[in-house]
This record gives structure tokens, sequence and C-alpha cells, in this order.
């Protein structure tokens, strides 16, 4: 019986065009998202963490103060594996001021030693959340297998060991997992960031909640929500900046 109810699921989404059926069990990367209206009444997300917990996943810990000449970087993750559904999932990291350094990007198999990708990306004209698409890069994740990525800014190439470096881990569960057993919300609006926090997938919450406000700069309640998402990893002082430079609403 579960298996016809898995089939008839991944019917049903074929049918919906969530995915190609090229691609084995992957779930679109490019959801389409809601504008946000008013959100007043939308409580904020409790994230619950899986129960596969790799402890001190994040590298580069928390926003320590932003007096000297150089950035600060911090991962907006967990401190430890975090999951998506996504194949090609978006990763955000923070920016604590406008920087000219080249940044780079790697991002490895824990299998394996040698980086599947390690590149360069385009510097952040302003400080603040950021970005990072695995789709435009052209690099997909294999379910069920850990993998570690860093965002590095480059202070001197000849000496990496003065890289400013942070990063953490994520993993992709198996689709009909996900969906069917962790029930996964395949949206993105303000209620499928708080179905898809409380059971366990950071990467799909935080990563709708980041479109959302790219795409209502000026809500409140969406800052907010962010601020108590990064709070409940320990990321304090990105949800206190994220919320002081916020626009003025309207």
């Amino acid at each position: 019986m579960r298996s016809l109810t898995i089939s008839l699921l991944l019917g049903l989404i074929l049918s919906m065009g969530l995915f190609d059926s090229a691609t084995t069990l992957a779930v679109s990367d490019q959801p389409a998202f809601a504008q946000s209206g008013p959100t007043e009444d939308v409580p904020f997300p409790l994230y619950t963490p899986p129960r596969k917990l790799t402890p001190r996943a994040r590298v580069g810990g928390g926003l320590r103060g932003t007096d000297g000449k150089d950035p600060e970087i911090v991962a907006l993750v967990p401190d430890h594996v975090g999951l998506t559904v996504k194949q090609a999932p978006s990763l955000n990291w923070f920016l604590s001021k406008p920087t000219s350094l080249p940044i780079r990007f790697t991002l490895i198999d824990i299998r394996s030693v040698k980086p599947i990708h390690e590149g360069p990306i385009p510097t952040p004209g302003q400080a603040g959340v950021q970005s990072l698409s695995l789709k435009d890069l052209g690099l997909t994740l294999e379910p069920d297998v850990q993998y570690r990525w860093y965002i590095s800014a480059i202070r001197n190439p000849d000496s990496p060991s003065t890289d400013i470096v942070a990063g953490g881990v994520i993993e992709r569960c198996e689709f009909s997992t996900c969906l069917v057993e962790m029930e996964v919300d395949l949206g993105c609006d303000q209620q499928s960031v708080l179905r898809n926090a409380v059971r366990g997938f950071w990467y799909d919450a935080m990563s709708c909640l980041c479109d959302l406000i790219t795409a209502n700069q000026k809500n409140a309640s969406l800052r907010r929500m962010r601020a108590a998402l990064l709070k409940q990893v320990g990321l304090n002082g990105v949800a206190e900046w994220d919320l002081k430079s916020a626009p003025p609403e309207k």
C-alpha cells in the first residue's frame, strides 16, 4: 500500500510539472514563491533539527563585530548538518560590510578529499544576506550524501591561511522520503517556511524566506521571521544587524 501511495504522489507531481521526468526523484529547484502580504498574524518559525546530527558543522561562528578593516562572513546555517529536498538549492551567507576582496566558493563531498567545485563567485556589491544558487553553478547534490561548503574572502592569494572563511554542511534527503515520511512543503510562502522549519528542512525554509524578503524589502514581519530562525541556531549578531538595517516600512 505504501509503495502505491508513493507512486501516486510522484505521478501527481510529475503531472504538475514540479520536476523533470528525466531527473530521478528530483524536485524543481526554482519553485514559484508568493508575494507576501500582511504577516502580523503569522507566527515565528520554529526550527526542529533533524535526528541525524553532525555536531560542530558550522565554520566561522557568529558575527563578532565590524570595526576592523576586513569584513566578516557568516554562513546562515545551524551548527549541524542541514537538510534540503532540492537537487540544486540556494545557500545563504552574510557579509558584514562591502568589500573589494575576491570571493571563492568551495563544495566538498565528504567522501572525498578533493573539492568537487572550487572557484570564484562575484563579490557582492553591498553588505547583508547573500544567496548563492548551486543551479547557477551547474552543481547538483546526490541524495543521502553530506557536503561541506565554504565561502572565502581572499586576503592574500599566496597565503590561504589568511582567508576569511565561513561554511556549513548540507544533505539532500531522498525525494520520496522527504515527501511521504517527512512531509516537506514544495512551495515557497510564509506557511511553507513555518512547515519546513519545524520539519527540519533548514535550507528550504531559509532560502525561501530570503527570496520572500528580496521580493518584499520593506516587509518587517518577514525580517522578524528570519531573525527568529537565525537566533535559534545561535546567529544572534546577524539577526540583530539584519533587523536594524531593514528599510523602513511604508
